[in-house]
């Protein structure tokens, strides 16, 4: 064998060596995944926290979203809310209970059954059976007239001074003078049911004795505005509950009064009882 050719050789054994070596070598250093009760490997847990990161900001940024999405849903929701029908929950009674109109304490005793209304919500009482409203009725009729001199017709301001106050000890609540339309709606959005005077003959109501009273007092505890309409609950008449009446022919229907035995009217303007708990 000639020397050139021997060298040769041995440089190729050498080389084959080494790289089969270094092969091992790679091999022996490539990192395994980790396994249930082994040790983690680091590379493998490092990529997992990497990856867990990433979803956690992506879950924050998310439910980032669907907040500032639920603030949006929520104002046109609200905007909704608004547009939508609004009544309280007003219990009712009858100035005439048992429908004894002959009595002049139920015939004029739509203030004191608008004021027991109102007490009734704002004490979260339910309406009590009409034989203990008639009672209730006739001890306000006869605490006004052995105190008043009278029972007949009270103003707004003094149907809260006498009624309200004097015999509910009831004082939360405001009365309010030439107001609009939207005063009352306003009022009812803040969840205040108003009491208010009226000339009867104007509501046109057909449950009342033809042309209806001169003076009357109702609470007004809702609004539709897809039909325009107050929600009431009118004492004048047993079909009072619920009754609604169209926006316009109420406000113009809504007229303070003199206190007094059916006296002459004086040109009062518009009052209403807001009242709360």
């Amino acid at each position: 064998m000639r020397p050139t050719t021997f060298i040769i050789l041995i440089l190729v054994f050498i080389a084959g060596f080494s790289g089969g070596f270094y092969a091992l070598s790679v091999i022996a250093e490539k990192p395994e995944p980790s396994v249930s009760g082994g040790t983690p490997n680091p590379d493998y847990a490092a990529r997992s926290q990497a990856v867990a990161e990433t979803d956690i900001e992506t879950a924050d940024r998310t439910e980032f979203f669907r907040n500032d999405r639920a603030e949006v849903v929520g104002e046109a929701t609200t905007t909704r809310k608004e547009e939508e029908e609004l009544s309280l929950e007003v219990p009712f009674v009858s100035q005439a209970p048992l429908g004894d109109w002959s009595d002049p304490r139920q015939q004029d005793g739509c203030e004191e059954a608008s004021a027991f209304m109102a007490v009734l919500w704002a004490r979260n009482e339910a309406a009590p059976t009409p034989p203990q409203v008639l009672k209730e009725i006739i001890a306000i009729s006869e605490h006004e007239n052995e105190k008043y001199g009278s029972f007949h017709d009270t103003s707004a301001k003094d149907t809260g001074e006498r009624i309200l106050i004097d015999y509910f000890g009831h004082e939360r609540f405001k009365v309010k003078y030439d107001f609009n339309v939207d005063d009352i709606k306003n009022e009812l959005a803040l969840g205040h049911p108003v009491i208010i005077p009226a000339d009867g003959r104007k509501l046109r109501n057909p449950f009342y004795t033809p042309p209806g009273p001169e003076r009357h007092m109702l609470i007004i505890k809702g609004y539709d505005p897809a039909k325009k309409e107050f929600i009431t609950n009118d004492p004048g008449t047993r079909q009072g509950e619920n009754y609604r009446y169209g926006e316009e022919l109420l406000f113009e229907a809504i007229r303070d009064y003199p206190t007094g035995n059916h006296e002459v009217q004086n040109g009062a303007g518009k009052a209403m009882i807001v009242i709360f708990k």
